[in-house]
């Protein structure tokens, strides 16, 4: 009997064995809007109930996608037109459904972006593997410079 698919699959049909790969274990102390702003907190402009969230000061508190790329930009991010791979740079997909920001992804090289699925895994993916109904499409890219090695 082959082994079960993880749950996250069910969300996500275009993944496949062949065009992914699970990066981290279960982990629900951080979110994807944390993850691709390089911290492994929860972001989330609204109140979470039964837990702990965090959002940057001065930007408003809401579930519109220019809140979340004004988050960004407190991170050092900047709008930028695609997610073709620059060097020197690591660029934030910004998805939304229906007007709603659902979910960021991280450009990890040249091939393929990295994402938290909400509570769940952290996986490696092509960008477009994760449109659909659960997050939508990509709206929005954004692109600051990489932090040098050993930055704080």
């Amino acid at each position: 009997m082959p082994p079960a698919l993880p749950a996250y699959r069910a969300a996500f049909p275009k993944l496949t064995d062949g065009n992914h790969r699970q990066s981290s274990r279960y982990d629900p102390r951080y979110n994807c809007i944390g993850y691709a702003a390089g911290t492994k907190m929860w972001w989330q402009p609204t109140p979470l109930i039964g837990g702990k969230r965090y959002w940057p000061p001065g930007v408003p508190q809401q579930e519109t996608v220019d809140a979340y790329v004004k988050a960004y930009e407190f991170k050092g991010y900047s709008e930028c037109k695609d997610g073709s791979y620059e060097d020197g740079f690591e660029k934030v997909a910004i998805f939304a459904l229906n007007g709603i920001p659902k979910h960021a992804a991280l450009q990890a090289d040249s091939d393929f972006w990295t994402s938290k699925l909400g509570k769940a895994e952290d996986i490696h993916h092509k960008l477009p593997d994760l449109e659909g109904n659960h997050y939508g499409h990509v709206v929005r890219f954004l692109k600051r410079p990489k932090p040098a090695p050993n930055a704080p």
